[in-house]
């Protein structure tokens, strides 16, 4: 197969790319391998199975399943076939791999679900790796980096939507089991509870364009109809009202638990008093650079020059002694460049506080059970209700949450609170006792 073979110094190599996002986790950018022959067909034979191989190594790594992965392999190299009798040769390929998972026999020849049964095929391995490899069926992952490589979409969106082809790849496995009310139920049964309708939108939108392009390139029949064609995100609650502002209970068992792994995830505890003392994002935090904070004394400054808004562009004070001693431990002797919380690493979107994020949350879990508490937004619900018990005026607190603040005045004509302004509300967001 053309994509699969690669002559060099008169014999045929088996390759394969290893897609960028998972070159990290594979451990290579390529496979590659001698097949130690120059003969084409000889090439063949022995190309499919350490393709499928390595093509395994890369689906685990997405968590696919093995069958559909090596009889996608096959799929390619029978639709690549140079000639009629390499078809033939490769379909030979295909019914012996499938004899092979049958165990008990698989027929040569077979082209349908049907004539498979009425031969005597029953496991189901056989049949859907027979399937998917002469092409009866189609993988739901199949075409998937291909229409993406079509599509001009920004990074972050492509991430979006392959996370949203896992999430459909759990469910289903085929596309041609798909049909509008598989469709409808899976919408109103995993993807709509406890999400936003925008977000169920936006992995509805990956999957209708999909199905586009598999039908306007020919891998569906032009007469099938989107089974996502006219559907929207069923009704449901915004989660994010449900979110809540840790109790002083909550908030000191979480500092407690995230504390007791200081040593393996040195930033983590750091981060955490960060966050219940300032009401940063988690992000911000994470995105903090030794030339961002200012020592003066009794208050450490922190500059955020990055946000999810213009308002989320400001200075905010920190005045509890404890974190304002962890601070100036962390800006002695450092670059101003350098990264105040160095051990973390960026990862998707580029974001410093992607596995941050996952850790910070599965050690919530471990001491608080109700999902309405969430691991880094909880300390901004705290840090505003303190400031609000604390009869902070409303506009100063908008200035230290990074929010908007209301009317043509403040957003326009008002350079924002004075420094003692801040300084004095923040004193209201301290550690939890």
């Amino acid at each position: 197969m053309a994509n699969y073979l690669l002559k060099k110094r008169q014999r045929w190599y088996a390759v394969l790319d290893v897609p960028k996002d998972l070159q990290e986790t594979v451990g290579k950018t390529k496979f590659m391998k001698s097949l130690k022959t120059s003969d084409r067909r000889r090439a063949l034979a022995l190309c499919g199975p350490i393709i499928a191989t390595w093509k395994q190594q890369i689906e685990n790594a997405r968590g696919s399943d093995e069958i559909v992965a090596e009889a996608s392999i096959w799929r390619s190299m029978l639709k690549d076939a140079k000639s009629a009798q390499e078809k033939n040769f490769i379909e030979d390929r295909i019914a012996e791999r499938a004899y092979d998972i049958e165990e008990r026999g698989f027929l040569k020849g077979v082209a349908d679900l049907d004539m498979a049964r009425e031969q005597g095929a029953t496991s189901d391995d056989a049949l859907k790796f027979h399937n998917i490899a002469k092409g009866v069926e189609t993988p739901i992952s199949q075409y998937v980096e291909i229409w993406l490589g079509d599509s001009s979409i920004r990074d972050k969106t492509k991430s979006e939507y392959q996370n949203a082809f896992k999430e459909l790849s759990a469910e289903f496995e085929i596309i041609e089991e798909i049909d509008r009310r598989k469709a409808s139920e899976f919408i109103r049964n995993t993807l709509s509870p406890g999400r936003a309708p925008d977000t169920v939108q936006k992995k509805l939108a990956a999957y209708s364009g999909y199905w586009r392009w598999l039908m306007l390139n020919g891998y569906l029949p032009d007469d099938k109809r989107s089974p996502w064609e006219g559907l929207k995100p069923k009704k449901s609650e915004d989660i994010s009202q449900k979110r809540r502002a840790f109790t002083e209970e909550e908030a000191k068992a979480v500092l407690e638990k995230t504390k007791e792994r200081h040593g393996k995830f040195p930033d983590d505890f750091d981060v955490s008093l960060l966050l219940a003392v300032s009401g940063l994002r988690l992000e911000e935090a994470a995105k903090l650079k030794v030339e961002d904070c200012t020592d003066q004394g009794k208050v450490v400054w922190v500059n955020i020059k990055e946000a999810k808004t213009e308002a989320g562009k400001r200075r905010v004070p920190v005045v509890d002694p404890a974190v304002v001693q962890v601070l100036k431990d962390r800006l002695e002797d450092r670059n101003g460049e350098d990264w105040l919380f160095p051990a973390l690493k960026a990862r998707s979107y580029n974001k410093r506080s992607h596995t941050l994020s996952q850790r910070l949350g599965r050690t919530l879990r471990l001491v608080v059970k109700d999902k309405s508490v969430v691991a880094s937004h909880s300390w901004r619900h705290r840090a505003r209700t303190l400031l609000e018990q604390g009869d902070v005026n409303p506009w100063i607190s908008d200035w230290l949450m990074g929010h908007s603040r209301p009317g043509e005045g403040l957003n326009r004509y008002s350079k924002g609170p004075s420094d003692q302004q801040l300084i004095d509300a923040i004193k209201h967001v301290i550690l939890p006792k």
